[in-house]
């Protein structure tokens, strides 16, 4: 890499580095002039849900905010999403397509709020299976693929209202959590939030006994022009869903050494906002799935 190229991806990375460490969180934009996407399946349904997570549980008052999206194929292929981790990289896709400058996109990134809910789930892609995407700290990409595992659900005599439409409630444990959710049988789609799925109807609020995460619909869009449902190919680390979980903790243990030891050759240097350079050290974590 030239001098000044190696300059100019530093400024990228600093630019998005201090604006994540004045939130607590760690997270790099690594530029990715070759991304490639396929289409898996053509969307029938959008639902947004309105995420609520707490990532560091000694705050459980404080908890993170985020809008989540789930695209539903006539397939029946799903993908489940942050709304911001898309704009952000849809803005990057646009400025490089119209030749802006680095220095600019990392500006317009800088300007942004960090998604602290990283993962990509697609359920139905391979046939049968779930497929997990993250980019662990903004710059480093794996996945991993499983079985498609419905959760044992225990239907209840509760009911509940989401956005004015009438919902029956039903409990499971599930990956080490036990949730409720509310789904309504008037969408007869069996899918849901992240992973969770299996009912009969869409599940439009579901919220674990702990209280750290819970997802409300706050939105639903039926599709009718054909748009296509993306993933992201080339791109990704294929691993077990083991050692993806230890990569994870690996890098909320030390992410300063795990930027080091996974991106040779690329120096970075974190300063708080008071100019002096910190190590960032034990993020907070607190993962949804807990076995």
């Amino acid at each position: 890499m030239k001098a000044k190229q190696r300059f100019t991806l530093c400024c990228l990375l600093m630019l998005a580095v201090v604006s994540a460490v004045r939130a607590q969180k760690f997270t790099v934009f690594m530029p990715d002039l070759n991304v490639r996407y396929d289409t898996i399946d053509r969307m029938q349904l959008r639902v947004q849900y309105h995420t609520t997570f707490c990532i560091d549980t000694t705050r459980r008052d404080k908890p993170e905010e985020e809008p989540m999206i789930l695209e539903v194929g006539r397939k029946r292929l799903s993908k489940f999403y942050s709304y911001k981790s898309y704009l952000s990289d849809s803005i990057y896709q646009a400025d490089v397509a119209k030749n802006v400058s680095r220095e600019e996109i990392a500006m317009r990134l800088s300007e942004l709020s960090t998604s602290a809910f990283g993962e990509i789930v697609y359920k139905g892609t391979p046939a049968g299976c779930v497929t997990t995407q993250q980019s662990v700290g903004g710059f480093h990409p794996i996945c991993y693929e499983e079985p498609l595992e419905l959760p044992h659900w225990t239907l209840t005599q509760a009911t509940d209202t989401v956005m004015g439409m009438a919902c029956l409630q039903a409990e499971c444990d599930f990956r080490g959590r036990h949730w409720t959710a509310s789904y309504t049988p008037d969408i007869a789609l069996s899918e849901g939030p992240w992973k969770l799925c299996g009912l009969p109807g869409l599940i439009l609020k579901a919220e674990d006994s702990d209280g750290d995460y819970r997802f409300v619909a706050t939105g639903l869009e039926q599709e009718r022009n054909d748009r296509p449902i993306l993933i992201r190919v080339g791109k990704y680390e294929q691993m077990s869903r083991k050692q993806y979980f230890k990569v994870c903790q690996r890098f909320h243990d030390d992410p300063m050494g795990f930027f080091k030891g996974t991106q040779p050759g690329t120096d970075l240097t974190v300063k708080d906002e008071n100019g002096q350079e910190v190590r960032p050290r034990g993020l907070p974590y607190n993962p949804l799935e807990r076995e």
